[in-house]
């Protein structure tokens, strides 16, 4: 699967919860075969659609969009994985990730972070 495009990611995200096409559609109020449409990159979503699966998945549009190599959830992960190592406290990390979410409409290169 490429995962770079909008179609692949919805589809990969839709799987990570165990969600038939169908339950998502519904889920989304919208049809089986716009939301088949949109994995199959036949067609796009609009930007408010965008949003929605954005909203629902908890990603950033800029993920769904390519603008992001990794989401900013893994990244969060990352910052956790590494609070021992660099002795950050709890509140610290919290902080980073507020930051984070504060730049997700912005384009962020992966060596910013």
């Amino acid at each position: 699967m490429d995962e770079k495009n909008l179609g692949s990611k919805i589809k990969k995200l839709r799987m990570g919860k165990n969600l038939s096409q169908k339950e998502l559609a519904s889920l989304l109020g919208i049809s089986n075969y716009k939301l088949t449409r949109y994995e199959n990159n036949i067609s796009k979503p609009d930007l408010d659609q965008i949003k929605e699966f954005s909203t629902f998945f908890e990603v950033s549009t800029d993920y769904l969009l390519g603008q992001l190599k990794c989401r900013l959830e893994d990244r969060f992960d990352n910052i956790k994985a590494y609070k021992d190592f660099i002795n950050l406290r709890e509140d610290e990390v919290n902080y980073l990730k507020e930051k984070l979410f504060e730049y997700r409409t912005y384009k962020i290169d992966e060596n910013d972070l």
